[in-house]
């Protein structure tokens, strides 16, 4: 928001999140939804299902049955995707496309998704229909994705 610029209503006025990308707030993600070990992210990326979208790999594992949590997202985003500033606008896209669809998803999931090199500027829309279209697949995979303890995989 430029400095002579109001406002908008409905928007928060930190330049943080899905306000600062032009977008009406939709909850919050809190840390019981992030992947965050390194651990982790190997064991799925180990084990787990890969879909295939336009500029998107999504990696699909079930959490053990010792988890019982939420579903999880984690983002993997190199330095071959683009600069830190696209990078990190990706990644508030695709936390932000988590939110609005995390009801659709089947609970006790682990996503993680890696962005491709040489990413376009995309827009929330652009994010969400190569996403989106991973969801369908991904509620067939649900019953029958491998199972991963990052406990037992570590050891």
């Amino acid at each position: 928001m430029s400095p002579g610029e109001a406002a908008k209503p409905g928007l928060r006025s930190s330049r943080r999140g899905a306000a600062f990308l032009g977008l009406p707030t939709t909850g919050s993600f809190p840390k019981s939804r992030h992947i965050l070990d390194h651990k982790d992210f190997q064991a799925i990326q180990k084990n787990g299902t890969r879909l295939q979208t336009e500029w998107f790999v999504v990696v699909v594992v079930r959490q053990a049955e010792a988890a019982r949590g939420p579903t999880r997202l984690g983002i993997t985003a190199s330095r071959k995707a683009g600069n830190a500033v696209l990078r990190n606008r990706v990644r508030r896209l695709v936390r932000e496309w988590f939110r609005r669809i995390s009801s659709l998803l089947p609970e006790r999931l682990d996503i993680v998704v890696i962005c491709r090199s040489d990413l376009p500027f995309l827009t929330l829309e652009d994010v969400a229909g190569s996403l989106t279209k991973t969801i369908p697949r991904i509620k067939k995979l649900a019953p029958s994705t491998v199972q991963v303890d990052p406990i037992a995989e570590s050891s």
